[in-house]
């Protein structure tokens, strides 16, 4: 599975070579994305306890919705967003008792 999510953020970079240069991987919304990434892999990981579904449902967000941009009027896709979305999904997959909010980071432990 992880191939095709490599294959399909593949052909966004190539679909949309001079994004690239107007987005950083700093940028502002970057904490958005991963943030957004992690919510949806978590929420799927919980309903359905299958991390490869989780994994698979926070990638597909977010190239889904850098394959919007393509078609919007004011909006470029940015293959750096659909990266840090799915590296939010990576994270609540792999370490689902991490908590990060904008003042802290923590991990719980549920027994």
């Amino acid at each position: 599975m992880m191939r095709m999510i490599q294959m399909i953020a593949a052909a966004l970079i190539a679909a949309a070579p001079g994004a690239q240069a107007a987005d950083s991987w700093t940028g502002a919304d970057k904490g958005k994305h991963a943030a957004a990434g992690a919510w949806v892999a978590g929420s799927v990981l919980q309903m359905s306890g299958d991390a490869r579904l989780a994994l698979f449902s926070g990638a597909a967000a977010g190239i889904s919705k850098e394959l919007s941009d393509m078609g919007q009027p004011g909006h470029v896709p940015s293959y750096r967003d659909a990266a840090v979305t799915i590296a939010g999904a990576l994270i609540a997959v792999h370490a689902p008792g991490l908590i990060i909010t904008p003042l802290s980071v923590s991990y719980r432990v549920v027994w």
